[in-house]
């Protein structure tokens, strides 16, 4: 959602869409980078990456069911 440098590494704050999770918070590009998802069942792990195609939008547009469905949950929290 938006991020800012330190230092050699970029910290940002973000929603991640998980395999199991959706969550919101603070991780650094080079901690991301480490990172790489075991599937099981004698695959190779996933890494993640950066979607190179992804265009700067309003949230709102963005279409991903998982992401707007965990968006609709915290705004319907604030307004109770």
């Amino acid at each position: 959602m938006e991020g800012q440098p330190e230092g050699n590494d970029f910290t940002l704050f973000s929603i991640v869409v998980g395999l199991a999770d959706t969550e919101y918070g603070y991780a650094s590009i080079k901690e991301m980078e480490s990172i790489s998802v075991d599937v099981g069942h004698n695959l190779p792990k996933i890494p993640i990456l950066q979607d190179k195609s992804f265009k700067p939008c309003p949230i709102g547009n963005i279409p991903d069911e998982r992401l707007q469905s965990f968006l609709s949950d915290i705004y319907d929290r604030e307004e109770v």
